[in-house]
């Protein structure tokens, strides 16, 4: 009998295997605690009629402002050069504009801008763009946005190998919000950067990226424990998985249940420590968990990987080589 959405979507819930102890918590906010100023933002959030749309144009503004401010604004008229460049400036006061108007057999030398008609203001507003046009050719302009400094060159972070005596296990995963499909990639490596292990995880139902993310930390875990890894470095991608399972106080989050059993099973280890490597050095964790979407159940290699995986795996071998 075909399971019903309702059902799948129930079961999909993470419940914790250690006991964790219920808690009551205020899921809109970061410190998980009711507060008035947080209730607000939840209200003018519904209030929005396009939140989707919102929540796809905020990386772009993100991306924009951060643009914005390595921007050092000259706020001085790139033309005349004697004056800060406000509208009363633009419209009336600089050189070039005058020369426009008088040639246009208008003059606004004794005229403030609200007696201006609106035949006049309409032919100003030409006559400025014009302006505009013109300066946007000339190579004074160049210098009127100035970078802060020149944009340093950007260092891609490699996979670094572990201590002699030491396993490093990183972990991914890959998360569909349509489908609500997730793989969770695991690839274990000695200090020679050689493939010891490897395994993918298919999770279905599964609606939130940081749940797919825990999930994936808490399989290599359990992974790592089931070959019999005493000392071992997990790493990942997702700072805030990290930073939950560096933490010495209790998660309140919705992903707690996974992160309690990720510290649970973390006594078992003789040495275990939880590090954050940017996506260009997991990529091998990242590769495995993109080709793990073909497999319908779970997935284990020993010494091996996919063959994208191992190209990847070899890829960070042979950049140890190098440095």
């Amino acid at each position: 009998m075909k399971r019903s959405k309702h059902v799948e979507l129930i079961c999909a819930i993470s419940l914790s295997k250690s006991g964790l102890r219920d808690e009551v918590v205020w899921r809109f906010d970061g410190s998980s605690s009711y507060s008035v100023k947080s209730r607000y933002r939840l209200l003018q959030m519904k209030s929005r009629a396009n939140i989707g749309e919102a929540a796809a144009i905020s990386p772009m503004l993100s991306r924009f402002f951060s643009e914005v401010r390595r921007l050092n604004v000259i706020n001085r008229c790139p033309m005349c050069e004697n004056e800060s460049e406000s509208i009363e400036h633009i419209m009336k006061d600089c050189s070039f504009v005058r020369e426009l108007m008088h040639a246009q057999w208008i003059n606004f030398a004794d005229q403030s801008l609200a007696s201006v008609s609106l035949g006049s203001a309409l032919l100003i507003r030409r006559l400025s763009w014009l302006r505009l046009v013109q300066c946007a050719s000339l190579k004074e302009t160049e210098m009127t946005l100035v970078r802060a400094g020149p944009s340093p060159p950007l260092h891609q972070a490699k996979w670094f190998a572990p201590p002699m005596d030491v396993v490093k296990v990183n972990f991914d995963s890959t998360f569909s919000l349509q489908t609500r499909q997730s793989v969770s990639g695991v690839i274990c490596r000695d200090s020679e950067g050689m493939v010891l292990a490897a395994c993918s995880f298919p999770h279905a139902c599964i609606s939130n990226a940081f749940m797919v993310e825990a999930l994936s930390c808490y399989k290599a875990l359990q992974f790592a424990q089931e070959i019999g890894l005493t000392k071992v470095l997990f790493e990942g991608d997702s700072r805030t998985i990290v930073q939950k399972c560096q933490a010495d106080s209790s998660d309140l989050s919705l992903i707690s249940p996974v992160i309690d059993d990720i510290k649970a099973l973390a006594v078992a280890f003789i040495n275990v420590s939880f590090g954050f490597e940017p996506r260009t050095a997991n990529m091998a964790a990242h590769t495995l968990a993109q080709e793990g979407k073909v497999f319908a159940c779970p997935m284990f290699w020993m010494e091996e990987a996919p063959p994208r995986t191992m190209l990847a795996a070899e890829k960070d071998r042979l950049a140890l080589d190098i440095s």
